[in-house]
């Protein structure tokens, strides 16, 4: 069996899995996986051929795989400029035609999140919250990493918070975030407690978030304003007892 040969792709770098003599499942994903150069004897010709052939074809579709990307990125990047310019002149209705097409086009690029957080707040300031939503939503569900996802959450939190949609916003706050970003995640719970009136919640929640905050935290010195603002510290109840003796 040409299987018992499969190891010499593994030592090259291939996903592969061999369940028996029969049998083996190839893992791969976009090319990601690219095989190395290394140094092998086959006692089988064919064998040999076929790892040669493996070994050529690799490069090949892993050379024209980078040639791809880099064209997407150059596409998306220069769309992107299009998106920056559009919202640096306050054109809202040319920001969101710009991002449309690079999420539609390039989707799976950096610039298409990026994009999509300038049109979320280019439509905020425009007070279009529904478009805003759209977008912060379509950072949620596609971003290209978990930081701009999270941004992405805390954003769409603020506008629903502003819409009194609180048990919408403590639904998004209750969603896995990264650990970087839990002291954020209790001042924006904080905040929707207020809103709710809920306030010894919220100075629990406040205090909570200054705990997790480093003292270089930009929002540091605003969480501490909003904690005082609501009597600092939390108030307990003390019980008095008397001993009769």
């Amino acid at each position: 069996s040409r299987l018992f040969f499969v190891d010499k792709l593994i030592d090259m770098g291939a996903k592969i899995m061999l369940c028996d003599p029969h049998r083996a499942v190839v893992m791969g994903h976009n090319f990601q996986s690219q095989l190395k150069a290394t140094v092998m004897s086959s006692p089988d010709i064919r064998a040999g051929i076929s790892l040669l052939i493996a070994a050529l074809s690799s490069f090949a579709a892993w050379t024209a795989w980078t040639n791809y990307q880099r064209g997407q990125a150059t596409q998306a990047s220069s769309i992107y400029e299009e998106v920056q310019r559009a919202a640096g002149l306050k054109d809202n209705a040319k920001v969101q035609g710009a991002t449309a097409n690079l999420t539609t086009k390039f989707g799976a690029t950096s610039y298409a999140t990026m994009a999509a957080l300038t049109a979320a707040k280019s439509a905020f300031d425009a007070s279009d919250l529904k478009t805003a939503k759209t977008q912060l939503s379509w950072v949620v569900e596609h971003a290209y990493t978990k930081e701009f996802q999270a941004i992405a959450k805390l954003r769409l939190t603020s506008i629903l918070l502003d819409e009194k949609n609180y048990d919408e916003a403590l639904k998004v706050l209750a969603s896995e975030f990264l650990p970087e970003f839990e002291a954020d995640v209790l001042d924006k719970k904080a905040d929707v407690f207020v809103a709710q009136n809920k306030l010894k919640e919220a100075r629990e929640t406040y205090k909570s978030a200054l705990d997790k905050m480093g003292d270089k935290h930009v929002g540091k010195q605003l969480v501490q304003i909003k904690l005082d603002a609501l009597g600092g510290a939390i108030e307990t109840k003390v019980a008095v007892t008397t001993d009769k003796k």
